[in-house]
Parts: structure tokens; C-alpha cells; sequence
């Protein structure tokens, strides 16, 4: 079974772009948040997302806090032990392979419509280094 996860939500916060490895790829590192729900039944999650090569570049051209997103991707858990505390401790982070952009106006009420066509926002897992 492949683990794969969709997502439409808006920009709660966006790194540096930074570029890793020999071949210097592109890493943006940002987070999603995501609200299901209403009233005293709404949800708000908060997902770290990691866009790696075409992908990163798209994000940090074209988005900015606060901004609507669609993310796919596989979902990665990584583990480890505080080292202050000796508690283990787990992280899920989702591994973008595909980036739209959602039709609809950002969260700071910005039109999304800046000429910038939702197919151009359509890059496939081939732009992933792994």
C-alpha cells in the first residue's frame, strides 16, 4: 500500500529556502494548517511540510504566509530520544510530491487569481532527489 496524503490548508509558517547534498537541491521546509469542523467540533492541525528540487522553488516564489495551499505527499515519522530528558519523542512530516494552488482567497484575504494558472502549480515525485 503507498502512504499518500492530500491536503488543502493555508501557509502557517515558511523557512529559508536552502539547498542540501552534493548536487545542491533546493530543501523549503514549511507548515500547513488545516481545519476541519465547526464550532465547538473544529480542529485546526498544523503539518510540517518538506518540498525538495522544482517543488521548493515553486512554494517560495509563489507563496507566503497565510496563503492557501494544496499539498500531496507521503508522510514520514522520524523518532528520536530528547537528549535533556531521555523521553522519546516523534515527529510526522509530510514529504511533498505534488503542489497546487487552490482556487479561493488566502488567509489575509488576497485574491488568489495573480495570473498564475493552477497548472504550473502541478510538479510530479519525479522532482524528488529520493
Amino acid at each position: 500500500m503507498r502512504n499518500q496524503t492530500n491536503l488543502d490548508g493555508y501557509i502557517a509558517r515558511i523557512e529559508d529556502i536552502k539547498k542540501v547534498g552534493a548536487k545542491e537541491t533546493s530543501l523549503l521546509k514549511f507548515c500547513v494548517a488545516c481545519t476541519n469542523g465547526k464550532g465547538e467540533y473544529e480542529n485546526t492541525v498544523f503539518l510540517d511540510c518538506n518540498a525538495w528540487g522544482k517543488q521548493a522553488e515553486m512554494v517560495n516564489q509563489y507563496f507566503t504566509k497565510g496563503k492557501a495551499i494544496g499539498v500531496s505527499g507521503d508522510l514520514k515519522q522520524d523518532n528520536w530520544e530528547d537528549k535533556t530528558s531521555g523521553a522519546k519523542r516523534s515527529k510526522i512530516t509530510l514529504n511533498v510530491t505534488k503542489v497546487d494552488f487552490p482556487l479561493g482567497k488566502s488567509k489575509s484575504s488576497e485574491s488568489e487569481s495573480s495570473g498564475v494558472s493552477a497548472v504550473v502549480g502541478r510538479l510530479g515525485s519525479d522532482d524528488i532527489p529520493f
